[in-house]
């Protein structure tokens, strides 16, 4: 069976490791099956070390309230459907339409802003008129954010960080969370931090230095076999083009593990190639020399299979690697406590 396990003690560590480094509030970023570890698993663990939470959609925050979250919870693209939301469920809105739309549906609401970014948020110029709408139908205001487009740039960052800061100033003293920083806190100058980091990615491990990775995926190996130079491997037109053994592992393009070329596994160590077309549930590999066994674990990412050199070979990023395994992997928990001792 595909199984991911996840080190949840290495991402409350590092939690406590960006919170070291910004000294605010700390909003956990668990969208995307919590950027595939497990939404609620991962919410539960780490709710006594974080402030609230951030999820991308209506559905998410319900399945954390229903879990038990009772912390806040910020939905980055809410829709808009006219049920009554938990009190602790903080909707988004980007214009004065969905602020009424949301009168007596919602208890709290945070403002996006539109920097630069251009996918959604309200202009900075309009902010203000969005701020008094939501004011005016009774909303509380949880806070205001925009984000950062490209976190290399100094440039194009701190333009969007002044812009956002004009934005907010009327209210800048109003006690309401302001913040524009992701997981890049662990790059960007220190002012730009403000109330409040939104961390996901480098809260399981990735993208920055300082963290610990938390997962490792893996899988069994189903069968093995040997091939001979100009046998056939696979669906297509694989060809072997020498004398191999090979082995199949139970993982295919139906668990996310996508159909592309280049990948590597790693068996005893040693990186494996994957020989012809991902199969939906099936893929095989070489694995000459290393005295391969059926039940032997391979791994698709850790033990010598590092993310950096996935993303590189397969022209990607972190976030889609830790988010390509789908609900048909088992998650597997483990916390270890000299990680997380005070």
């Amino acid at each position: 069976m595909l199984t991911v396990r996840v080190d949840l003690s290495a991402i409350i560590h590092n939690i406590r490791f960006i919170r070291s480094v910004t000294d605010t509030d700390f909003c956990a970023v668990v969208k995307s099956n919590a950027y595939g570890h497990g939404l609620c698993e991962v919410a539960k663990a780490v709710s006594d070390y974080v402030d609230c939470f951030a999820v991308a959609t209506r559905e998410e925050a319900l399945n954390l309230v229903k879990s038990g979250i009772e912390k806040k919870i910020l939905v980055f693209n809410y829709d808009f459907n006219g049920e009554k939301l938990p009190q602790n469920v903080i909707p988004s809105i980007s214009s004065v339409e969905e602020a009424e739309a949301l009168k007596g549906k919602a208890f709290e609401v945070s403002v996006a802003v539109n920097t630069g970014m251009n996918r959604f948020g309200v202009g900075a110029c309009d902010f203000i008129k969005v701020f008094s709408a939501a004011e005016k139908q009774g909303l509380h205001i949880h806070g205001a954010y925009t984000h950062f487009f490209n976190e290399s740039d100094e440039i194009s960052c701190k333009k969007q960080f002044e812009m956002f800061i004009d934005a907010v100033s009327p209210i800048k003293d109003s006690g309401i969370k302001l913040h524009c920083c992701a997981s890049n806190c662990l790059v960007l100058p220190h002012e730009y931090f403000l109330d409040m980091v939104r961390s996901g990615l480098a809260m399981y491990g990735y993208g920055y230095k300082g963290v610990v990775p938390a997962t490792e995926i893996y899988t069994d190996v189903i069968w093995t076999g040997k091939v001979s130079a100009g046998d056939h491997i696979g669906y297509g037109d694989f060809i072997a083009e020498k004398n191999m053994e090979i082995a199949s592992l139970r993982v295919g393009y139906g668990d996310g593990f996508r159909r592309i070329k280049n990948h590597f596994v790693s068996v005893n160590g040693v990186r494996c190639p994957v020989l012809g077309n991902v199969c939906m549930d099936v893929c095989v590999i070489d694995v000459t020399g290393l005295d391969c066994k059926v039940g032997q674990r391979a791994y698709i990412l850790g033990k010598n299979v590092d993310i950096d050199g996935i993303c590189v070979t397969h022209s990607t990023i972190s976030h889609e690697v830790l988010t390509m395994i789908n609900e048909r992997a088992e998650r597997v928990y483990v916390c270890r406590q000299e990680r997380i001792k005070d």
